[in-house]
Order: C-alpha cells, then structure tokens, then sequence
C-alpha cells in the first residue's frame, strides 16, 4: 500500500506552498500519528546552521556583555568620586 502523503506535498506543507486542502488534509494525517510523516517534516523544517554561525553569535553576545560591564563599572567610578567630594 502506498503512502496517503507524498513527499512533494511535506515539502509544499514545509515551506508554506501547500493549498488549504493539502493543509487539511495533511494536519488530520499528522493527528493519527504518523511518525514517518512527523520525522520528515521536522527534517524539512529544521533549519541547516552553520558551526561558525554560533561563533558569531556568541562573538557578538561576548561583545556586548563587555561593554555593558564597562560602562557600569564607569558608572559606579563615577558614583564614588561623586560622593568623595
């Protein structure tokens, strides 16, 4: 017996090309619990990130933690040597 969802349609239904209908109808496959269907699409949907594309983020999340720590610490010299005088 062949399999009541093609391939082309999980593909249309992941990158929101598929009709109303095919999205009906697919939804209501998906909620009797067909597991190949659901490991497919996760596949499909998962979106492919480079490792170097975490150093970036990472990068930049480092960067701005600095500078936020910078100008608190700037803040607080400046508090002590406002209340010194």
């Amino acid at each position: 017996m062949d399999h009541p969802v093609s391939e082309s349609c999980l593909e249309r239904f992941a990158f929101g090309r598929s009709t109303p209908a095919e999205n009906r109808s697919l939804v209501f496959h998906l909620l009797k619990g067909c597991s190949f269907c659901s490991r497919k699409l996760v596949t499909l949907m998962r979106p492919e990130v480079s490792p170097a594309a975490y150093d970036l983020v990472f990068a930049r999340v480092e960067g701005s933690v600095a500078d936020t720590w910078s100008a608190l610490r700037r803040e607080d010299f400046n508090i002590a040597m406002a209340e010194a005088r």
